[in-house]
């Protein structure tokens, strides 16, 4: 009989993280807020995750009608993210104590790990005299018993636009590789310029071999979380109001009462170096990370950081080299397309679907959607998801109505200047 492992024995093989990009609104990337790593791995998994949900198979309603007597949240409709532990291993740190105590700390909103607390939008309208926090979380529930963490986030549409269905203005990330990190700054730094990479390349149309970024000190401070942007309400309004390097630092050197890295040596050292040693050594990189520091004024004090961004050329690769995966990603790839499938299908058939989308799990995701959000009915499913695949489908065909259980809703596009106009901040310790 063959010895069950235990969580530490499990190799990084058995615990493989599959192939997948992630879509991050640009605005979220951006903003302003103190947050862990954990709490981003997390956040990144939700949007890999997130359905919108409008009700639930009749054999799963009495397990949803129990979540909501319990936790007074629906979790079968609305923008709902759903993990297993399996999925949640691949997030939480092996080395720093168990497994539950770092779930717990997750979950728990009076510790400042809390994944609620560290997610929110901050409001200020000046016109209106409006001014506050809306959360994008509003519910997180684990159920020990049966596996499985519940994040739901918010109802307004507004919240929803920078969560699901994004359109515009958002970074594709490489989920995998986002999973690798190990530094908060370095996660931080590497989202935050790729953002701004593929801002550049759509507003210019061309791809660069070389970007300069140019952020100020304080700023980049903040924007990393090495300096909490809530530590108190007049930095908090402060912030929102913040347009020039100078307006940061005078933040940072006026308003707040932190002392954290106040010189540049030592935010150099635990940060910026740090990050940089972690980023330029993944393995087979998309770019080179390099910075320099600005002098400026009296004493010639460092006042900005530039990134200097250096795109690696890659040399042309076949698409089957491109797309090739080992069995244990198939394999990873299979099991998501079952948990995504509502309707029974045999194994042969989920992977007939698979193969015929060279496993890329975003196509089936899309034909999947297509098809339930069709009125007509579909008699052949497989066939029809794989015609869909193969030839493109945009508009919905068919599917039998009474099977259709998540259904997707396209989102309105973005509008990306009105956004702009509103600081979208993470909220940490609103006083």
């Amino acid at each position: 009989m063959p010895v069950k492992k235990t969580d530490k024995e499990k190799s990084e093989k058995d615990l493989l993280i599959p192939v997948v990009n992630v879509k991050k609104s640009n605005s979220l990337i951006q903003s302003i807020g103190k947050t862990t790593l954990l709490a981003n791995k997390v956040f990144l998994t939700a949007l890999l995750k997130v359905e919108k949900r409008n009700g639930c198979p009749t054999k799963l309603k009495p397990y949803y009608d129990k979540l909501k007597s319990v936790s007074k949240v629906d979790f079968s409709k609305g923008l709902v993210a759903e993990f297993s532990n399996s999925d949640m291993r691949k997030f939480l740190p092996s080395k720093s104590g168990s497994f539950y105590k770092n779930i717990d700390e997750l979950m728990d909103v009076n510790s400042p790990h809390s994944l609620k607390k560290q997610w929110g939008i901050l409001i200020q309208n000046d016109e209106d005299g409006l001014y506050g926090f809306v959360d994008v979380i509003t519910a997180m529930i684990y159920d020990r018993q049966n596996s499985k963490l519940f994040i739901k986030f918010s109802d307004e549409e507004q919240i929803q636009k920078e969560i699901y269905g994004l359109r515009k203005n958002y970074t594709i990330l490489n989920y995998s590789l986002m999973m690798k990190f190990k530094s908060i700054y370095s996660y931080r730094i590497y989202e935050m310029i790729l953002g701004r990479i593929g801002y550049e390349d759509g507003r210019t149309k061309v791809k660069r071999d070389k970007y300069y970024f140019t952020y100020g000190l304080s700023q980049l401070k903040y924007q990393l979380g090495v300096l909490d942007p809530y530590i108190n309400a007049d930095v908090r309004k402060a912030l929102t109001e913040a347009r020039t390097e100078e307006d940061f630092e005078r933040i940072e050197k006026s308003l707040s009462d932190e002392h954290t890295m106040m010189r540049f040596s030592d935010f150099e050292t635990y940060t910026l170096a740090r990050a940089m040693k972690e980023i330029n050594g993944l393995q087979d990189p998309d770019y080179i990370f390099d910075y320099e520091p600005t002098r400026s004024g009296r004493g010639g004090r460092i006042t900005e950081v530039n990134f200097i961004i250096t795109r690696v050329e890659k040399n042309t690769k076949t698409e089957t080299e491109k797309f090739k995966l080992s069995e244990e990603e198939k394999d990873e790839i299979l099991d998501r397309i079952s948990d995504l499938i509502d309707e029974p299908l045999k194994l042969k058939d989920i992977r007939a679907i698979a193969e015929t989308a060279d496993y890329d799990f975003d196509k089936v995701k899309a034909a999947y959607e297509i098809a339930e959000g069709s009125s007509a009915d579909i008699e052949n499913l497989v066939g029809f998801l794989k015609s869909a695949i193969k030839n493109g489908y945009e508009k919905p065909v068919s599917k039998k109505a009474k099977k259709s259980t998540f259904v997707d809703i396209d989102a309105d596009e973005i509008d990306y200047d009105e956004i702009a106009k509103r600081k979208i901040d993470r909220q940490f310790n609103a006083v």
